[in-house]
């Protein structure tokens, strides 16, 4: 996923960007392991097909879930640092 800009839009506009990605990037997977378990309930093994859809989508679930919270955590640190900068700029 790639970082948030500073001067190129609002940083609040990227970061919502970026959670629709995130929620459709989640979305996606779910679907494709829904799509793994009922092939497999077909066949009278949805055991591996939950195994499956675990193994092969849920760290891209996981790691997208995880980076996003990274990055909106760095995003608020950011906005509070830049406040305080301002805050003591003007203060001068």
């Amino acid at each position: 996923m790639p970082r948030i800009r500073i001067d190129a839009e609002p940083v609040a506009e990227q970061l919502a960007r970026y959670r629709r990605v995130t929620d459709v990037l989640t979305l996606i997977s779910i679907g494709v392991s829904i799509l793994f378990v009922a092939l497999f309930t077909a066949f009278r093994r949805p055991d591996i097909g939950l195994i499956l859809a675990a193994i092969l989508f849920g760290p891209v679930i996981a790691i997208s879930r995880l980076d996003f919270r990274n990055l909106r955590r760095n995003v608020e640190n950011f906005e509070r640092e830049r406040l305080e900068f301002e805050s003591r700029r003007a203060a001068e």
